[in-house]
């Protein structure tokens, strides 16, 4: 699924480069993102906070279940909404999704869900016929 959701996102970013409708999530607020890593050591868990790949490698090293949970759900108090976007509008380097650690993503894979994922298949829709006319 997540995978669906970067290749749909990488083709409609390249052949609707004004328009394409995608999702960021930016870096948590370092000053909660520092208290989380604080809570984290006081309970007896070392996280490393200096990337996303980082953190999701410090959960991944919990050996204990319900703790990883716990603190995967602590963590989110310093995390920041992610935030739909169209691409035309920001800068490239403000595309990325912090909590996800991946470059480009947008949502396609639940449109009974979201309207969101709902426009995102029309615009895949869009460059697949325009792709196709093409050919």
């Amino acid at each position: 699924m997540l995978l669906s959701n970067i290749a749909v996102a990488q083709q409609i970013s390249v052949h609707l480069p004004e328009q394409a409708l995608l999702r960021r999530h930016d870096a948590p607020l370092e000053r909660r993102l520092n208290a989380f890593v604080e809570r984290a050591q006081r309970l007896g868990f070392k996280m490393d906070p200096s990337s996303a790949g980082a953190l999701m490698k410090s959960f991944d090293a919990i050996p204990d279940p319900t703790a990883r949970t716990l603190l995967e759900l602590v963590s989110f108090k310093a995390t920041q909404r992610a935030k739909y976007f169209c691409a035309g509008m920001l800068d490239i380097a403000k595309y990325g999704h912090y909590a996800l650690n991946v470059p480009l993503y947008t949502h396609f894979t639940s449109p009974i869900r979201r309207y969101a994922d709902i426009l995102v298949h029309r615009q895949l829709e869009a460059v697949i016929q325009a792709t196709n006319s093409k050919s």
